[in-house]
């Protein structure tokens, strides 16, 4: 019993720079009026097993949420596994995990994040 205990505890998800309380501005497709955005928070009850995320195109075309693993916690530039969990956006599927680059350096003072901030 105390090893199903140990396997239920929560993750740190405050280990990582990309969570946040309030969402991150990600960069967008240049002459392009979108705004996308996203929010790396921790787990809910619903699925306390995992981080979760939320983001927004900022198109009004699509709002996925799912859970994130960041796989370079505490660096300003990594990679972030999410794994979509009701609706997916672009070519992203429910239920799929997906691993992605992500850089708080490569364009100052925005969060870039692969196939995010191409607005997929």
């Amino acid at each position: 019993m105390l090893w199903v205990a140990a396997c239920q505890q929560a993750p740190v998800c405050n280990d990582s720079l990309l969570y946040r309380d309030s969402g991150f501005t990600l960069a967008s497709p240049a002459g392009t009026t979108f705004s996308p955005t996203v929010i790396f928070s921790d787990p809910d009850g619903a699925h306390p097993d995992a981080c979760h995320y939320a983001r927004d195109q900022g198109d009004a075309a699509c709002t996925e949420t799912g859970g994130w693993i960041d796989n370079t916690p505490g660096q300003k530039d990594g990679t972030v596994t999410v794994t979509p969990v009701d609706h997916a956006c672009g070519g992203f599927a429910v239920g799929s995990s997906y691993t992605l680059t992500y850089s708080f350096t490569r364009i100052p003072g925005i969060l870039w994040i692969e196939a995010w901030s191409d607005n997929q």
